[in-house]
């Protein structure tokens, strides 16, 4: 059994078919790119398997636990069910969308404080004084480690708006890996970035290819997508077009729709 299985993922928008029928599987430290034309459905897709937009049809899978299912399609799990199934995918936009209003260690911080605490009261241990300061305490050290391996450390007490689009991408990565998700996700991670700061952001990702870290990339970066995956996934017109490994897709294309994509990209 794969790690993660996506089953016959279907989306509309109106009369609008934007997913048609989506299938696919991921190995464990395995990175899967999604390549294709705007409009393809790429990024509606990585939506889906993150919870931010609910499927028609479906299934997903993540070593063996059906996350999303009849139950989360038609809104009729908790939301503590909804988030801990969430908590199996962290997803990196292509704006960052990081909350202005706190430091890069604040935005770190947020969630994954707000995670313990709702705990901790579940295990009704939340009026443990000294409980809750040692996770805090946990957390926070936690946030400086993975600040440090972003090289961030001195930017902890920045606003986002002190930082470069390049050092926001890395703050929302760094966000990402606080909850210790299975499966990351990247939509687009450096459509927002000057060219000069697309290195930065990409060098990062490239590191976490090395941490044998599972992750799905949605991307323009062709050449990236080339060295980076083991799975490469072309889509077009809300179906999977062609797919394989990297060499497959980019050195021997079968599909006229793909090699079209990849000459017009090329130019």
């Amino acid at each position: 059994m794969a790690f993660l299985e996506v089953k016959n993922i279907k989306k509309s928008f109106g009369n609008t078919e934007v997913l048609k029928g989506i299938d696919f599987s991921l190995e464990k430290g395995q990175v899967l790119s999604i390549i294709g034309s705007s409009g393809s459905g790429k990024t509606t897709l990585l939506r889906c398997i993150n919870f931010l937009e609910k499927p028609d049809e479906g299934e997903i899978i993540v070593n063996g636990e059906t996350v999303m299912d009849d139950a989360a399609r038609e809104g009729k799990l908790s939301e503590q069910e909804l988030r801990r199934r969430r908590l199996h995918f962290g997803l990196v936009f292509q704006s960052f969308n990081l909350f202005p209003q706190y430091t890069a260690k604040g935005n770190l911080l947020l969630a994954a404080q707000l995670q313990a605490k709702e705990r901790l009261k579940a295990q009704k241990l939340h009026k443990n004084k000294e409980l809750v300061a040692a996770e805090m305490k946990a957390i926070e050290e936690r946030a400086d480690a993975i600040l440090a391996r972003m090289d961030l450390s001195d930017k902890a007490g920045h606003y986002p708006c002190e930082l470069s689009g390049g050092q926001c991408q890395r703050v929302a990565i760094a966000r990402a890996l606080m909850l210790e998700p299975e499966i990351l996700c990247f939509d687009e991670p450096t459509s927002a970035l000057d060219p000069e700061l697309t290195g930065e952001v990409l060098r990062v990702i490239r590191s976490l290819r090395e941490e044998n870290r599972t992750m799905i990339i949605v991307t323009h970066e062709m050449e990236f997508a080339k060295n980076v995956s083991d799975h490469v996934i072309f889509m077009a017109d809300g179906v999977i077009e062609e797919e394989g490994t990297p060499e497959q897709v980019f050195d021997n294309p079968q599909s006229e729709k793909t090699r079209h994509f990849l000459s017009h990209d090329n130019k």
